[in-house]
C-alpha cells in the first residue's frame, strides 16, 4: 500500500525538492528535520519500487558517497535521538556531522565559520572540523540524487 500520492521514488524526490525550497526559504529545525528524513527515505522507495537493488540503494547512502552518507546519519539521529551503528558499520556522534546553529557575532563561533555579524546560520560541523552551511549541503544532496536518477533512468 502506498502513502497518498507518494507512490514512486520520483514522487519522493519531488517532495525532497519541495522540502529544499522550504529549507532554503527558512532554515529552521522543522525544515532541516523534514529535509533529511525525506532524503534518506528515498532509499526505501528505490528498493520497494524495484528501481534499484537493495545493495545498490544501500551503497548509494554509504561512505562511498559522503553527501548521502551524512544525510543518512543525520536522518537517523533526528528520528531516533541517537545514532546506533552495526558491527559492519559502526557509527556514533563522533563520526558524523552535527547540525547546529551558530551565530555571526564576535566569540560566538569559530573564526571564519560564518560572516561576522552575519546572523544565525545552521551549519554542519564535520568530524574533521570542517563546516558547511546546511542549505548548501541540502542543495548538494538534491543535485546528487537528481543526477543519480537521471543516470539510472529512474522516472
Amino acid at each position: 500500500m502506498r502513502f497518498f500520492e507518494l507512490q514512486t521514488p520520483r514522487h519522493l524526490l519531488d517532495k525532497l525538492g519541495r522540502e529544499y525550497d522550504r529549507l532554503s526559504a527558512s532554515a529552521n529545525v522543522d525544515n532541516i528535520f523534514n529535509f533529511y528524513v525525506t532524503a534518506y527515505h528515498i532509499k526505501d522507495y528505490l528498493i520497494e519500487s524495484g528501481a534499484m537493488q537493495k545493495k545498490d540503494a544501500e551503497d548509494l547512502f554509504s561512505d562511498k558517497d559522503p553527501e548521502l552518507w551524512f544525510c543518512r546519519d543525520l536522518a537517523n539521529m533526528a528520528k531516533h535521538l541517537s545514532l546506533k551503528g552495526t558491527a559492519r558499520n559502526p557509527r556514533d556522534e563522533q563520526t558524523v556531522p552535527m547540525a547546529r546553529i551558530v551565530a555571526g557575532g564576535l566569540n560566538e563561533s569559530a573564526m571564519n565559520e560564518v560572516p561576522f555579524n552575519g546572523g544565525l546560520q545552521w551549519m554542519l560541523r564535520y568530524p574533521d572540523g570542517r563546516s558547511a552551511n546546511v542549505v548548501d549541503h541540502a542543495y548538494n544532496v538534491v543535485k546528487r540524487l537528481v543526477d543519480e536518477f537521471a543516470a539510472r533512468g529512474i522516472a
